[in-house]
């Protein structure tokens, strides 16, 4: 394996004399999506990879990604390894999707989500981006979101688009899970429903182009974090009605809709005093059974 760390200035300048196709920049530490969008805009190659500092990867990662492209490829998707820092599988990459290998024209698009997850899994690693396709788009991460950043930029690419897809079913990225990590930080309610919002606009362009569900995207459970994320009833009050039939008609308890839930938001959504507590408690809920690992045994009782 080789491990990828934030590397010293004195080891950066040994490595760039030996390969000068390396270069480094230095910026103030305004966020990762600021970081990355000046990294897009200094590339000069054909295609960007991504690699958060706290992951890994084997050594074939970039291989493996760069070998199946070709001019009718814009895009390159892998599966990733998702683990908790001790290296045990964690228990909330327990996403079931296609592994087998599979290009994706434009009129099959909405498949992507269903086969190999890329609403649910919107990370910019272990995937493959077509460097000028960016830039003639203006694609870029939204520098005003704490989280979800790789989703929204995902997405945005995804809608300019104009050749195939590749899903791989290689696993050459080990994504690590910190429990101190922006994903598992909660912030204040206008931030969360701020940033829900923005990456709502890309992923309902996708979804109205491409004729897909919803269900089949992140975007209620990011809703469902902003509202959870509220302790004030007046913040419950902004969220518009449309906002709300999308978290009536997806949103999960356990594992699937169910009709109470269905009914409490129909019937509480104008009453947060009521409703708020109800989904935290459901939050709670899920996250435990996740945890203990009772997800699969639900599921088989369900059934």
């Amino acid at each position: 394996m080789m491990e990828v760390w934030m590397i010293a200035d004195e080891s950066v300048t040994n490595i760039v004399k030996k390969d000068d196709r390396i270069r480094v920049f230095h910026n103030e530490n305004e966020g990762v999506s600021k970081a990355r969008n000046h990294g897009l805009r200094m590339a000069r190659g054909e295609w960007i990879a991504f690699v958060d500092s706290d992951d890994y990867v084997t050594p074939d990662y970039l291989s493996d990604l760069y070998a199946v492209t070709n001019t009718n490829i814009d895009f390159v998707v892998q599966h990733f390894n998702h683990i908790l820092e001790d290296g045990s599988p964690s228990p909330f990459g327990h996403y079931k999707f296609s592994i087998e290998p599979h290009i994706y024209d434009m009129s099959h698009f909405n498949m992507l989500l269903i086969e190999h997850g890329l609403g649910i899994r919107g990370h910019a690693v272990a995937k493959l981006f077509r460097r000028n396709l960016i830039v003639a788009k203006q694609v870029y991460f939204p520098e005003g979101v704490r989280f979800c950043e790789d989703y929204c930029f995902q997405f945005r690419y995804l809608n300019v688009v104009e050749n195939g897809v590749h899903c791989s079913f290689k696993t050459n990225y080990y994504y690590v899970d910190h429990p101190n990590s922006a994903v598992h930080k909660k912030s204040d309610f206008n931030t969360e429903y701020s940033g829900f919002k923005l990456i709502a606009e890309a992923t309902e362009e996708f979804v109205r182009r491409y004729q897909c569900s919803y269900d089949d995207t992140y975007l209620p459970a990011l809703l469902h974090r902003a509202i959870v994320s509220s302790d004030k009833i007046s913040d419950i009050k902004k969220i518009s009605k449309d906002d709300w039939i999308l978290f009536k008609d997806y949103f999960k308890v356990i594992s699937r809709k169910t009709a109470l839930d269905k009914w409490m938001i129909n019937r509480f959504h104008t009453l947060p005093l009521i409703l708020l507590p109800y989904i935290k408690c459901c939050r709670l809920l899920r996250t435990a059974l996740v945890k203990m690992n009772l997800w699969k045994l639900l599921d088989m009782l369900k059934k």
